[in-house]
Parts: C-alpha cells; sequence; structure tokens
C-alpha cells in the first residue's frame, strides 16, 4: 500500500482535490444514462499524474544517494586503498633493490628532482607480473636493464663515467683535550712503574 505520509502537505491537497472531483463526477442515481468516459477516467488521470511526479522525485533522489554511496563513498574508499597498496609496493622495492640504485641517487636528485626511481621501477615491473612465466630472474633482468639505463644517461649527461660512491670516515689529527692529556700521561706513569717493578 501507498504511503500518503511521504506526500507533501500541497501534493496531498491535489490528490484531496482529485478524488473529490471524481466523487462529485459520479451522479448518486445514474438513471440508466452512460457518463461520459473521459470526464470519468480524468479524476483517475490527476491522482496518477501526482502520483507519477511523487515517483519521479523519489527516483531522482534514490539516483543522488546511488552516486553518492557508490562513487563518492566506495571511490574514495578504492582510491585510498589503491594509493596504500602502491605505496607498500614501492617501499618493498626500496627494501629490495636499494642498494643497486644507491651510487645513482644523487645525480638522479640532481637531474631529475621531482622523480622517483622505485615509482618507476615499479611502473615497470607491475605489468610483467601478469605475462606467462613470470619469475624473479625476469624481474631482476628488467630491474638491471633500467639500472643500467639509468648509468647510462647519467653518464652521458655528467660526461664522466659513475662510480659507486664509498663513504670514507675522516679522522681528525686534533689535539687531544687537556683531560685526555692527564689520563695519557698517568697511563705512562703506571707502564714506567710497572716496568721499573720487574
Amino acid at each position: 500500500m501507498y504511503n500518503l505520509d511521504s506526500l507533501s502537505p500541497e501534493e496531498l491537497q491535489q490528490l484531496t482535490d482529485a478524488v473529490n472531483s471524481h466523487s462529485q463526477a459520479i451522479p448518486g442515481d445514474m438513471g440508466g444514462q452512460e457518463q461520459d468516459s473521459v470526464a470519468m477516467l480524468e479524476p483517475f488521470a490527476k491522482v496518477l499524474d501526482v502520483v507519477i511526479d511523487k515517483m519521479e522525485e523519489l527516483e531522482d533522489k534514490c539516483q543522488r544517494l546511488e552516486k553518492l554511496v557508490v562513487d563518492d563513498l566506495f571511490g574514495g574508499i578504492q582510491k585510498m586503498y589503491d594509493t596504500n597498496l602502491r605505496t607498500q609496493e614501492v617501499d618493498g622495492l626500496k627494501g629490495k633493490y636499494g642498494d643497486m640504485f644507491s651510487p645513482y641517487e644523487g645525480g638522479l636528485k640532481e637531474f631529475a628532482p621531482d622523480e622517483d626511481v622505485y615509482e618507476v621501477l615499479r611502473d615497470l615491473i607491475e605489468p610483467m607480473k601478469g605475462e606467462d612465466g613470470f619469475n624473479d630472474e625476469m624481474e631482476m633482468g628488467r630491474v638491471q636493464g633500467f639500472a643500467d639505463q639509468i648509468r647510462d644517461k647519467l653518464q652521458a649527461i655528467s660526461g664522466s663515467p659513475m662510480e659507486t660512491e664509498i663513504e670514507t670516515t675522516e679522522i681528525s689529527m686534533e689535539e687531544p683535550s687537556k683531560e685526555d692529556a692527564f689520563l695519557e700521561k698517568v697511563k705512562k706513569m703506571k707502564e714506567n712503574a710497572t716496568q721499573k717493578g720487574m
């Protein structure tokens, strides 16, 4: 049964007027006379117009709600999930191949500061995972090829061969502090005393 509570006061008045006009259109005593069929159907048509308008309004509300839920809510959740998954994949590549690309990071930051080598690497590897026979050797070959391309490009730009950067620690020959000098003297005195006592 249709719930009239959902109708606005104006729609309810239209419906009431249509029903009232229908009841007035039918005389109490028809006396065997036939009523004009168009005149009899007119009140029903008015009632149907009100119901159809209300149905269209409800359909429009349902479509807006569906867009909100499907596009905005689920679409936003899907986008967050995809971003999170991509971040995890990129972080995994950094951990797995960081040593291979670390010699080129300085040159990449200088010549392509907005590029993340691991983002590009992820985009190269992911399509390969759907291929038949994909394995770790195929992945490693692609990664090595990409590393070689980076090395060659950086060499071409800089004009000199790329060398692996080796971190060195400088040992400074500063004068010892007064406390260190004092401790060193005490140590020598003990050593001399020990040697004399022998």
